[in-house]
């Protein structure tokens, strides 16, 4: 999941971001969280981009549930203007070509086992808390990933894992959260790489850590893909975040993803003869491995 109200992006997301990390504890209540960003521009100038990621977890009796998802898109226009007419009479004419420059979205489903409870009678309650804290337990996952402008039309995931999270048990300081899975992917360009398998399987490994600094609160949620066929293909996913509160539900949000893809997606060119010359053919390059994005964006909480 910008160059909204509050955002601008550094490059063309996607992307789709981690997900992954063990449960917490699957008695606790809901939560959730939007991060909104929007931009609107008119008259000689005219785009418009619109960004949301939305979170939500908690438990089903023994299981713990985390969906994620979000959007962004953002188009431009560039506006011709001629005259028709004499030179004392004419009528001004306009020519709108619209272009979307970015369209990414995901949708991710966790389900999870809560970490196991030691006996009542042996242990007190911050020992066992501690213990909770650190518990593993195993997870399934599902996901779904649309990234245009990294030329990829669509990529499902099926993951099953274990994970555990370490770390105090201070709700002013989160606890780092690790997962690995072993995927099956499947992932649809925009223009097929006959060099490449759509259907694959991968080892996915999700980390998530935070930390409190006064007021403030720093992130870094991370999602790393390794191809079992194509042993070159690697697929990073991280995004490193500073959260300022404004009010009890509200919060600004500075975030920057990253994301690296070792074997990117196709996309064709025109090939010329000579600089300036009229393209006589196309042919298929690489896409850039490297997309850097930057949020500043409204976070709700509730």
């Amino acid at each position: 999941m910008a160059t909204p109200g509050t955002a601008a992006p550094v490059s063309a997301p996607a992307a789709s971001p981690a997900a992954g990390g063990p449960d917490r504890d699957s008695s606790g209540p809901w939560s959730a969280v939007a991060d909104l960003n929007f931009a609107l521009a008119s008259g000689n100038a005219r785009s418009a981009s619109f960004g949301v990621d939305a979170e939500a977890e908690g438990g089903l009796g023994r299981f713990h549930l985390q969906v994620r998802g979000g959007a962004f898109r953002a188009s431009a226009a560039t506006v011709r203007r001629e005259a028709v007419g004499a030179a004392d009479a004419f009528e001004v004419r306009e020519t709108v070509e619209r272009r979307v420059s970015a369209n990414r979205g995901y949708f991710r489903v966790r389900l999870g086992g809560g970490a196991p409870e030691p006996a009542e009678e042996e242990t007190d309650a911050p020992e066992r808390a501690e213990r909770a804290e650190r518990g593993i337990g195993a997870f399934a996952a599902a996901g779904w990933e649309r990234d245009l402008p990294a030329g990829i039309r669509s990529r499902y995931d099926l993951t099953a894992g274990v994970g555990t999270r370490f770390g105090d048990s201070d709700p002013e300081a989160p606890p780092s959260l690790l997962s690995a899975g072993l995927s099956f992917v499947r992932q649809r360009d925009l223009i097929p790489d006959p060099d490449t398998d759509g259907d694959t399987f991968a080892v996915r490994l999700d980390a998530r850590s935070g930390r409190r600094v006064r007021a403030v609160h720093l992130g870094l949620d991370t999602a790393t893909v390794w191809n079992l066929r194509q042993r070159g293909d690697l697929r990073v996913d991280a995004t490193g975040s500073a959260e300022a509160p404004l009010s009890r539900r509200l919060a600004l949000r500075a975030s920057l993803r990253t994301l690296f893809d070792a074997r990117p997606a196709l996309e064709r060119i025109p090939l010329t003869g000579t600089p300036g010359a009229a393209p006589t053919a196309a042919v298929a390059v690489r896409r850039e491995r490297l997309d850097l994005i930057l949020f500043l964006s409204l976070a709700v909480r509730w």
